[in-house]
């Protein structure tokens, strides 16, 4: 009922409902398979990623109610703290944003082949959330390039942020230390 007579809000019956224990575990696995691989920096800060990071929800899970891996990015604790609930400067973040998650998506198909257990089903699990949003199929999903990988990204975080604006949330968030 509530969706059918709200369709602008993302998730909303998930606003209704309290929220339960956070799902962070896959992503965590998939952004910990990348580290292995390769040192990340914040999209805000520009402060290494170490150990006990945080993932923030590039746009906000108040808004999009989801712990999806394409919404998300590693940060230090202190800057998730600070950036809350709002929308970042897409301006200023997006693109950053965008090609972190790009170099993210490349080295996970080498992660994929050296896992196994729990973290080869994690890994997968983030495949089939990233192939859901590009519409293709994992094997495709492998072979985008960056432009039109940040095209498809590009556009779904514009159209989610410009939503986030009219329903009120804080935007054009920007980092200061």
């Amino acid at each position: 009922y509530f969706e059918t007579r709200n369709p602008g809000i993302p998730g909303i019956i998930n606003k209704l409902e309290r929220p339960g224990i956070r799902k962070l575990q896959r992503a965590r696995e998939f952004w910990d398979a990348v580290l292995e691989q390769q040192t990340l920096y914040c999209i805000y800060s520009g402060e290494m990623i170490r150990p006990g990071y945080d993932l923030d929800h590039f746009l906000p899970w108040s808004f999009v109610t989801h712990d999806l891996a394409w919404n998300l990015a590693p940060v230090p604790r202190s800057v998730n703290q600070k950036k809350s609930d709002a929308v970042p400067s897409l301006g200023l973040y997006l693109r950053p944003f965008v090609e972190q998650q790009y170099r993210a998506v490349a080295l996970l198909k080498d992660a994929l082949g050296r896992s196994h257990g729990a973290r080869l089903r994690a890994l997968q699990a983030v495949t089939l959330e990233y192939a859901t949003l590009f519409k293709t199929s994992q094997p495709e999903l492998f072979r985008l390039s960056a432009e039109g990988y940040g095209q498809v990204l590009t556009t779904e975080i514009h159209a989610q942020a410009d939503l986030a604006r009219r329903l009120s949330f804080e935007t054009d968030w920007v980092w200061r230390a």
